[in-house]
């Protein structure tokens, strides 16, 4: 009987058992080892997430604000604005050369509450020419007083 030697294992690109390095089985498809693959990094899920909160959050914001300002509603009122007549809640802003126009505003006071407004005197003392003070606002909280003359036809 004749005694044979296997052959060693050869140490070429895409030989089998991997080579040290920390190439893995199965071989790439370029006949080489290839490394394994990496795993999505966890910080990018979060930075993704925190940017569409943001985005969501400038939409709603952007969106509130545009409803505010191009609303007839007289919170959006400034001096100069005109009111239609009719309850204190169902009064809106009207271009001042409308018919319908019938108070104009001529101040504005920020940050008063309707308690304030009914605690008797007149808060619009400084505008000479307001007969009639409308308080606006969230009941409980701090909202406006506008000082309104009758509109001049």
């Amino acid at each position: 009987m004749t005694d044979q030697v296997a052959a060693p294992y050869s140490q070429g690109p895409g030989a089998y058992p991997p080579q040290a390095g920390g190439s893995t089985y199965p071989p790439s498809s370029s006949g080489g080892m290839g490394p394994a693959p990496k795993q999505p990094s966890k910080g990018k899920g979060v930075i993704k997430r925190l940017i569409g909160a943001l985005a969501v959050f400038l939409i709603v914001t952007v969106g509130g604000l545009a409803w505010k300002y191009f609303n007839d509603d007289p919170a959006t009122a400034k001096v100069g604005s005109c009111l239609i007549d009719g309850p204190a809640d169902d009064m809106k802003t009207v271009d001042c050369a409308e018919a319908k126009a019938v108070h104009k505003v001529v101040g504005k006071i920020d940050g008063k509450t309707e308690a304030q407004l009914n605690a008797g005197g007149n808060p619009c003392t400084a505008y000479p020419t307001a007969e009639i003070a409308l308080w606006g606002g969230e009941k409980g909280r701090k909202g406006y007083i506008l000082c309104l003359e009758p509109v001049k036809k």
